[in-house]
């Protein structure tokens, strides 16, 4: 419990918390963020080699996903809109689900953008449970972001033994009849 004293740490699985809370919830808001933006375009890879549309486009937006048309748009549109669209032009979030984009669109406004320009989570004069409120609501949406991911990159094809056999990445493979990852191999 924290009083007017010395505050004491907050307990989490695996790390011990000096610090405020605000800093805590920044710190996995931020953490979860960076996992899914580093795994859109590793899915996207992943997708294109099981549905066999490796081009030298995803091989470019799967080294640096923020170059793609990255003067006409937003790290969102980019993220979840651009990226998708290299794959297949109905995978784009926005068309997808309407709802979910508007949300995420409106969360990288609001939240991600600020949280990845040096801002923190702030929590003064809210109630803890607001904010913990909040904080699982972009968790909801999160959920959400990786069963879009999964619609169009399903875990069967994540899970596989050897993902690009080896290939090198840096040229358009061609996968031999045989290759786990060949169509014919497919389920």
């Amino acid at each position: 419990m924290r009083g007017a004293g010395k505050p004491e740490p907050l307990f989490a699985h695996h790390i011990l918390w000096g610090g405020p809370p605000e800093g805590l919830l920044t710190w996995f808001l931020q953490r979860t963020i960076i996992g899914i933006e580093a795994y859109l375009p590793s899915a996207l890879f992943i997708a294109a080699v099981n549905y066999r549309r490796v081009t030298q486009a995803i091989l470019r937006a799967k080294n640096d996903p923020f170059d793609v048309d990255a003067k006409r748009t937003t790290t969102a549109d980019r993220l979840y809109n651009k990226l998708p669209g290299l794959l297949h032009q109905n995978y784009q979030l926005n068309r997808v689900n309407g709802t979910l984009w508007k949300s995420v669109r409106e969360f990288y406004e609001a939240v991600r953008n600020p949280l990845f320009h040096g801002h923190q989570l702030d929590t003064a004069g809210r109630r803890h449970l607001d904010t913990l409120d909040a904080v699982l609501r972009a968790y909801d949406m999160f959920v959400q972001i990786y069963e879009w991911m999964d619609w169009w990159c399903p875990q069967r094809f994540v899970m596989r033994d050897n993902i690009g056999g080896g290939l090198p990445v840096s040229e358009m493979p061609i996968l031999p009849d045989g290759h786990p990852c060949a169509a014919s191999n497919r389920t």
